[in-house]
């Protein structure tokens, strides 16, 4: 009798675990559940960023570091990261369930923004520090615009998806034909760097979520939403960091 009455419960927790990770983050749940979302995506993102940042300020200032990523040991585990960061994120779309469950959403998180944390020091490293300054003072000016432009607007670009995607393979073809035709080299930043602002804007209202915006994200995706986000902010930098270096 006992046993019974112990695997009906676990029943009923497992039951409960799999309903709290099925839960959209939309305008209909309560305020808390969307704010705890909300609070936890962009605590995580704001700690990317400044982890980020300081690593990439102490690779650009500090100079027995910035020898050692320049080299040959720092260059090897530069590709060694590349390429880890680069399974690792297509292992996303083969185990998308799995980065849902805890541990392994941490783990996912915290093991790709030190992959790629390393390789923005190495850029760091190689950067001018007023470039460098300038490209991080803009980005942020341009995300706190953008998020709240986000959150106010009554537009839902939620449901733009599958034109940011054609824009973004648009934007890769781009970059192939900019390194043979100069005058594509000249424009390629400026719209990678319009590009991302619109990327931005979309994740942020899938993560806020509210009003009739049509949203995808689950209790359980705050891992990939975060680094969503944080993959927007990084790819917004790089291409302003373009755009101050005059190329």
């Amino acid at each position: 009798m006992n046993d019974m009455m112990n695997d009906m419960m676990n029943d009923i927790i497992n039951d409960n675990n799999e309903m709290s990770q099925r839960i959209l983050i939309n305008g209909d749940n309560t305020k808390e559940v969307r704010k705890g979302f909300i609070s936890k995506v962009y605590s995580i993102v704001w700690c990317q960023l400044l982890v980020m940042g300081l690593f990439m300020g102490i690779c650009n200032q500090n100079h027995e570091v910035q020898r050692f990523i320049m080299g040959p040991i720092g260059s090897g585990i530069s590709v060694i990261c590349f390429w880890i960061l680069f399974m690792i994120s297509f292992s996303l779309f083969c185990c998308y369930e799995s980065v849902r469950n805890y541990p392994t959403n941490w783990i996912y998180v915290i093991t790709f923004t030190s992959l790629l944390t390393y390789l923005l020091g190495t850029l760091g490293a190689y950067l001018n520090p007023e470039v460098l300054l300038m490209s991080g003072i803009t980005t942020m000016g341009m995300v706190s615009g953008l998020t709240i432009y986000s959150i106010q607007t009554s537009i839902d670009y939620t449901i733009r998806g599958n034109i940011l995607l054609i824009l973004l393979i648009g934007l890769l073809m781009m970059g192939v034909f900019a390194i043979y035709i100069p005058l594509i080299k000249v424009i390629y930043p400026l719209m990678g760097a319009t590009l991302f602002s619109f990327y931005i804007v979309y994740d942020t209202q899938l993560i806020v979520g509210g009003g009739d915006r049509r949203n995808q994200y689950l209790v359980g995706d705050f891992a990939i939403a975060s680094i969503n986000l944080y993959l927007d902010i990084v790819n917004l930098f790089l291409f302003l960091v373009d755009i101050m270096n005059g190329r």
